[in-house]
C-alpha cells in the first residue's frame, strides 16, 4: 500500500509505520464510512414513507417507533451497499470529466512537422 506522506521520505515513513515508531498524529487509518445518521426533520419524512409502504402495499399499519427502527437497521445493515454504489457512481462520472478534460486539451494540440 503506498501511503504518502509529505514532510517523510517514503522509505524512512514505511520503516516508522511497519516499526509502529510514528507518533500518534501521524499513524494513518484507513477511510472508513460514518454512520448514517439522519437530522429530526429528515427521520419523521423517512418515518412516513416507511408507513405509508407498509400501508399502500403490505396492507399492513406500523407505528411511528417501529418505522424508525427498523430504517435505522437498515442504515446500520444496508447502508454500506448504498454508500459503496454511490461510490463507484461517483468515480465513473470523475473517470468521463477527467477523460473529457483530456479530450479538450488534446484537441488544442497544434499540428506540427515532427513526429511523436
Amino acid at each position: 500500500m503506498l501511503i504518502l506522506l509529505p514532510e517523510l521520505e517514503y522509505a524512512h515513513a514505511s520503516k516508522r509505520i511497519a516499526d509502529n515508531t510514528l507518533p500518534d498524529e501521524r499513524k494513518l487509518k484507513a477511510p472508513t464510512m460514518k454512520p448514517i445518521k439522519f437530522e429530526r426533520d429528515e427521520m419523521k419524512i423517512i418515518v412516513a414513507e416507511v408507513q405509508d409502504y407498509f400501508q399502500n402495499e403490505l396492507d399492513s399499519n406500523i407505528g411511528s417507533i417501529p418505522a424508525e427502527l427498523l430504517v435505522q437497521f437498515f442504515a446500520e445493515k444496508i447502508g454500506a451497499h448504498y454508500y459503496n454504489r454511490g461510490l463507484h457512481d461517483a468515480q465513473a462520472l470523475v473517470r468521463k470529466k477527467i477523460d473529457d478534460v483530456s479530450d479538450e486539451i488534446f484537441s488544442l494540440e497544434k499540428t506540427t512537422r515532427t513526429r511523436r
